[in-house]
């Protein structure tokens, strides 16, 4: 990952963003309805992250340093470096401690590219538990 600015950051594929500060969940929720499902709807926690508030898919936030499960495509533990908004959801960027064999390979991919690092950055629905 490169960081530009001390600020904003740009991912392996090229995804641009900029570092939070620790997210809060701040006990507000907001209402949508569910995409391609007429008559349903789905609840999001509210985190503020310094002045920009997101919708949340997971329980607690983990904090930086914290090592979460990547259950999304198997990518397995890794390590929170930080977060980001992306289409109005809170998402940790987070660095695989044992990366997969297909997701190293893309990610040397990516870095001819872009040299930017080995990072991911997921929504809570996309990591399952998290320790200290």
């Amino acid at each position: 990952m490169k960081t530009l600015n001390n600020k904003l950051f740009v991912t392996p594929n090229g995804t641009c963003g900029y570092w939070l500060p620790m997210p809060v969940l701040t006990g507000e929720t907001v209402e949508e309805p569910v995409f391609n499902k007429p008559g349903m709807s789905q609840v999001w926690p509210i985190a503020k992250c310094g002045n920009m508030a997101a919708k949340f898919s997971g329980g607690p936030i983990p904090a930086v340093g914290d090592t979460i499960n990547i259950v999304m495509n198997k990518i397995g533990p890794a390590r929170v470096e930080g977060y980001m908004i992306e289409h109005g959801f809170l998402g940790v960027i987070a660095t695989p401690l044992a990366p997969p064999a297909w997701l190293e390979t893309q990610h040397a991919e990516n870095a001819k590219r872009n040299p930017a690092g080995p990072l991911n950055h997921v929504c809570g629905v996309y990591f399952a538990e998290f320790t200290h």
